[in-house]
């Protein structure tokens, strides 16, 4: 969509909250074909270019090796522990930061493909509660708010109601 923010209140509201699901999706690697290696999150983690903070150097392995978890791997046998590649270029003390990072992974050599998961929960399991529960708690953190509720296009006892909501003051038995 061109412009996102020309749409209802609902429709604004509908597009800020895809962020919930693109910050709570990550990649579980198997064969590392589909994950980004220095950009997607895996293994429920911050992406590897957030961590070592020099663009410079990760644009420079990424153009000698490939931007793809799996080609990083140096190889073994299905159902074994990843050997990582030594990645010769560069800087020393980004290479053994990246190290200790990709020692702390457990990943299994897989002829599976990588999967997204939702690692908002453990069991990976992504629902429109938990989802809402998300924002909802957010909401309440945000300047924003009060645009939702109080502007000339929303009835003032639609707003009311909403703005009571949010902040769970509805007078209810549960």
């Amino acid at each position: 969509m061109a412009n996102a923010n020309k749409g209802s209140i609902v429709w604004n509201f509908l597009w800020e909250s895809r962020n919930i699901i693109t910050e709570h999706l990550s990649w579980q690697v198997r064969n590392g074909r589909m994950a980004k290696f220095w950009d997607d999150l895996w293994e429920g983690e911050k992406s590897l270019r957030e961590m070592l903070e020099d663009q410079s150097w990760v644009n420079d392995v990424v153009n000698v090796m490939g931007d793809r978890v799996g080609q990083y791997f140096e190889g073994g046998l299905r159902g074994d522990m990843v050997r990582w590649k030594n990645i010769g270029i560069g800087s020393k003390g980004l290479f053994s930061k990246l190290e200790g990072i990709l020692r702390s992974k457990t990943i299994l050599v897989s002829e599976e493909e990588d999967t997204l998961f939702w690692c908002a929960t453990k069991l990976g399991e992504c629902s429109v509660k938990l989802g809402y529960e998300i924002q909802r708690y957010r909401l309440r953190d945000t300047v924003w708010l009060h645009k939702l509720c109080w502007n000339n296009g929303t009835l003032p006892k639609a707003g009311t109601f909403l703005w009571i909501a949010l902040h769970d003051r509805v007078l209810t038995g549960s």
